[in-house]
């Protein structure tokens, strides 16, 4: 095999291998699959990060010098009215 016909071989196999993708390309546009779904959390968790939260906006405020403005933030998970 010479070098000029390896190369042409080549071409012609890249020429299928293009178009292949264009294809695959094509079809993943007609069906992007199925959405992705949000993740639920737990009620415990949700006052889990709440309480984080609270506490760290809390220390936020003091470090800025906005004085004693912190929610009291009961360490049970139980919320004040």
């Amino acid at each position: 095999m010479d070098l000029n016909e390896a190369i042409r071989t080549l071409y012609e196999e890249r020429k299928q291998i293009d178009r292949l993708i264009a294809k695959l390309e094509r079809r993943k546009r007609l069906c992007p699959g199925t959405p992705r779904r949000r993740r639920r959390m737990p009620a415990a968790k949700r006052l889990e990060v709440s309480r984080r939260m609270k506490e760290y906006w809390a220390a936020r405020r003091l470090q800025r010098g906005e004085g004693s403005t912190a929610v009291p933030v009961p360490a049970s998970g139980e919320f004040l009215p």
